[in-house]
């Protein structure tokens, strides 16, 4: 499922970018707005699909962070899984596409900025720590409500992002609907 995942998000993200530049008329192979822009539509979908997902989880079983999950019914550790399957394989996702974007065309090796470095690392850091809670069979509860707050502002800010992309480039600047996101987007 992890796969799966992983797979989805790439094809999102794939979709996103085409949709962008053929239906909304982002620039064609912009690495700066339409890429970035696109790879907020993953991040969106993952927050849109998990959130309600844990909410669910939660509404259904005691909140208990260092229950082994065999205290729960089977109906709610398959639940638990899949949303723990989930987002490691957005995570995987992220990471990976990161990587990939941070070659140099001239290059081999990566270049990372600090700021890319610190997501990869967040990225690491919950794949393990989502790793070890299937491994452990304890510590899920901690690690969902850790995506759950992490993920409930996900939608807007990268709506946000993805305003600010638009932003900067010459054919939006003018345009009366990113004018209202402008106003709008940040207040939210």
């Amino acid at each position: 499922f992890v796969i799966t995942s992983a797979a989805f998000f790439v094809s999102i993200r794939l979709l996103a970018r085409m949709t962008l530049e053929s239906v909304f008329g982002w620039p064609v192979d912009d690495l700066i707005h339409t890429d970035r822009a696109a790879s907020s539509v993953p991040s969106i979908f993952h927050s849109t699909i998990l959130c309600p997902g844990l909410i669910a989880a939660f509404m259904s079983h005691n909140y208990n962070p260092s229950e082994h999950i065999s205290k729960a019914s089977k109906s709610w550790q398959t639940l638990v899984s899949a949303l723990l399957q989930f987002c490691k394989g957005y995570m995987i996702y992220d990471f990976c596409f990161m990587l990939y974007f941070a070659i140099p065309k001239d290059s081999y090796w990566p270049v990372l900025e600090t700021d890319i470095q610190m997501f990869m690392v967040h990225h690491a850091m919950i794949i393990c720590y989502i790793s070890q809670a299937r491994y452990y069979q304890a510590g899920h509860m901690s690690a969902m409500m850790c995506m759950l707050l992490g993920e409930l502002s996900n939608p807007l800010m990268n709506t946000f992002g993805m305003v600010k992309y638009a932003s900067g480039l010459e054919c939006f600047k003018d345009g009366p609907m990113l004018q209202q996101a402008k106003e709008i987007v940040p207040v939210l």
